[in-house]
């Protein structure tokens, strides 16, 4: 694949953070991030590897990745961990 030099914003742990549904997308998930990591050569925040406690998955993850990638599968806005910013999103 082609390749370039991502260079993270200040603050910033990851380039980029995958957001998918297990059920759906946990194998494309896999494969992105595995893809986007030899291209970026940069960290990417796939929560089945980076996410040890789902309480921190903003402040860990989200907070802390230059892009946040969204695998729009059909049950992917159901998730309990995505209830917050969508809510937050529906009332701005």
């Amino acid at each position: 694949p082609p390749t370039c030099a991502w260079e993270l914003s200040p603050g910033k742990k990851f380039a980029c953070f995958l957001s998918h549904y297990k059920v759906e997308a946990g194998s494309d998930a896999r494969y992105l991030h595995d893809l986007f990591v030899r291209m970026a050569n940069a960290h990417t925040f796939l929560d089945s590897t980076d996410l040890v406690d789902l309480r921190q998955l903003f402040a860990q993850g989200v907070h802390r990745s230059d892009v946040l990638v969204l695998l729009a599968t059909r049950g992917v806005l159901t998730r309990p961990s995505l209830a917050p910013p969508r809510d937050r999103a529906r009332a701005d």
